[in-house]
């Protein structure tokens, strides 16, 4: 039978940056343990990292993200490994780009003059 995890009164996280698709956390803890964190479960497109190494998460309470994250303090971070994401967003910033250098061109007048005759 396993023993009950120990409860650490000193235990924290405490969430250092958050992006749309990019959360970073430091979690401080004696004993180590499961992590629940508020964030959305939105699939396999998100990856995590315990100090920069791969490590995996579960989905809790259906809609949540858990880890078990090991004694001390360590960065955990959340982020999109997505091709369609990339994708979308270069096609995205192109689609800026010409509709910018498009209402620039008339804007100047070049593309909207007629010849007089």
């Amino acid at each position: 039978m396993a023993s009950a995890a120990k409860p650490d009164p000193t235990a924290s996280v405490k969430l250092n940056g958050y992006r749309s698709n990019d959360l970073s956390y430091t979690v401080r803890s004696a004993n180590g343990g499961v992590v629940v964190f508020s964030e959305i479960w939105y699939g396999p497109d998100w990856v995590a990292e315990i100090d920069g190494k791969p490590a995996p998460y579960v989905r809790a309470d259906y809609v949540l993200r858990a880890m078990q994250v090991p004694a001390g303090e360590h960065t955990v971070r959340f982020h999109i490994v997505s091709k369609p994401y990339e994708v979308g967003g270069r096609i995205a910033s192109i689609s800026s780009f010409c509709w910018c250098c498009w209402c620039c061109w008339h804007w100047v007048g070049i593309g909207g003059k007629e010849e007089k005759r």
